[in-house]
């Protein structure tokens, strides 16, 4: 289990909680893209910070991603904003620990053993929080 410090990964949020648990498949990642970021500024600082698509492969392959339109990004935003407002109307453990089972990746187990409570706790209250979010999620 480790340990990321939010104010540091997410200076942009106004967060109450300064370290949150996160799995090492999680941290890996958070890793794995400063690692990534850091050699693109190296690129841009070789290039002279002009970058085109003229120049070699790779340099800007990020920029061809699919961008979502107009349409796309309203869908999105209104659905994350019913299942946020679906979680805030759940017990507070138990959008925690669906939060940190499916948004997070830890195992039951990971969940358990920071909450220091049972396995099959953690399980029946992500089992009954899920309900209760398909049971809102339906009537909206």
């Amino acid at each position: 289990m480790k340990f990321i410090d939010l104010r540091k990964e997410y200076p942009h949020l106004d967060s109450t909680y300064s370290e949150y648990p996160v799995s090492y498949k999680i941290d890996a990642m958070f890793e794995e893209y400063r690692l990534a970021e850091q050699a693109l500024e190296k690129r841009k600082t070789r290039n002279g910070d002009v970058i085109s698509l003229e120049t070699e492969p790779g340099v800007e392959d990020h920029i061809a991603d699919h961008l979502p339109g107009p349409e796309e990004e309203v869908m999105t935003h209104i659905q994350n904003e019913a299942l946020y407002k679906a979680l805030r109307s759940i017990p507070r453990k138990q959008a925690e620990r669906i939060y940190a089972y499916y948004f997070m990746d830890m195992t039951l187990d990971e969940i358990a053993e920071v909450e220091g409570v049972y396995k099959s706790a953690v399980r029946k209250s992500i089992i009954l929080g899920k309900q209760k979010l398909k049971e809102i999620l339906l009537k909206d």
